[in-house]
C-alpha cells in the first residue's frame, strides 16, 4: 500500500490543492498552453441522406455519422421509441437491445422471402457447441423450445379471443 501511495504522488498534478499558489498558477498556465497547442478545425458537416436517430441529450447531429442502415420495419419503430427516452434510463438501452434482436429476426425473414436460406446452425456456432460443450447446447435448445412454445401458445390465445 505504501508503494502505491508513493507512486500516486509522482503523478504530475497530483495534490495540486496542497501546493503553493505560484506552483498552482504554473500548472494551470501549462494546461492552458497545451489546450491552445491542440487546436483543430471542425470537419465539414456530413450531409444527411437518410433518417438518423439522435439522442435527446444532444439535439444536433454529430459532424460524422453512419447512414448505411437507416431504421426500418418494427426494428426501426422500436428504435425511434427508444430515442424518446434519455440515455440515462434503462428503458432506452433495453429497447435498443430488443430492437437489435428484432432486427436480426427481420433480416432472417427478409432473406428467406428472397430465397436465401441461411445455415443458422453453422452461423450461430451450433456445430462447434455440440462438439465442445454438449450440456450447454442441450440447455440452450431446451430453453429455446420452451420460449417458442410459450410464444406460440400466447399467439394462439390472442387469435382465439378475436
Amino acid at each position: 500500500m505504501h508503494r502505491i501511495q508513493n507512486k500516486i504522488r509522482e503523478i504530475p498534478g497530483w495534490g495540486i490543492d496542497s501546493c503553493s499558489p505560484q506552483e498552482k498558477e504554473g500548472m494551470e498556465r501549462a494546461a492552458t498552453e497545451r489546450k491552445q497547442q491542440n487546436h483543430w478545425e471542425r470537419p465539414q458537416q456530413q450531409i444527411q441522406m437518410v433518417e438518423v436517430l439522435k439522442s435527446m441529450e444532444r439535439p444536433a447531429l454529430p459532424t460524422v455519422f453512419g447512414q448505411e442502415s437507416p431504421p426500418w420495419g418494427m426494428n426501426g419503430a422500436l428504435r425511434r421509441y427508444a430515442f424518446e427516452f434519455s440515455e440515462s434510463r434503462y428503458r432506452h438501452w433495453l429497447l435498443l437491445l430488443a430492437s437489435d434482436r428484432i432486427g436480426s429476426l427481420e433480416k432472417l425473414a427478409n432473406e428467406a422471402l428472397n430465397g436465401k436460406f441461411p445455415n443458422l446452425l453453422k452461423e450461430y456456432g451450433a456445430a462447434a457447441l455440440w462438439k465442445h460443450d454438449r450440456k450447454r447446447f442441450l440447455a440452450g435448445t431446451i430453453i429455446r423450445i420452451a420460449a417458442l412454445s410459450v410464444a406460440v401458445a400466447a399467439i394462439r390465445q390472442l387469435i382465439r379471443r378475436k
